[in-house]
């Protein structure tokens, strides 16, 4: 898991024991729930192991589970961005001659960019991304 504020990002790993996969296909599901207006718990299922995880984040209502498209293929030897929470790429516009703030989740998913170029490209404060990590025997 990846936590971006401000530019800055931490990383940190949520399975500490490795998970082995038995089979070519691995099917990840993602879930998460707003427990608090700033908490949110992330329950990722892969079969047989499945990892739950809280994060404290300052915008956890106008969040939402973002795919992180690319625009390239992966192999095994790639770090995989799987998902991300976020509130969008932020931007002002003129509604009935007043200056609002609008969001858009669209723009930073097609865009296609690794999430941690979003926030020098969309100005974006907080988010949080998932990654897929292969490692050898």
């Amino acid at each position: 898991m990846a936590y971006s504020l401000n530019g800055n990002v931490n990383y940190k790993v949520l399975n500490k024991m490795p998970y082995i996969v038995q089979d070519t296909v691995l099917r990840i599901s993602m879930v998460v729930e707003p427990v608090h207006k700033h908490t949110a718990r992330f329950t990722l299922d892969a079969g047989s192991m499945q990892i739950v995880e809280e994060a404290e984040l300052e915008d956890v209502l106008h969040s939402i589970l973002l795919e992180t498209y690319s625009d390239r293929s992966f192999t095994s030897s790639d770090t995989i961005p799987l998902t991300s929470y976020s509130s969008g790429a932020l931007y002002e516009v003129m509604v009935d001659g007043q200056l609002q703030q609008g969001g858009s989740y669209c723009n930073v998913r097609n865009a296609k960019l690794p999430p941690k170029e979003w926030h020098k490209t969309f100005g974006m404060k907080e988010y949080i991304w998932f990654e897929l990590l292969f490692t050898g025997k």
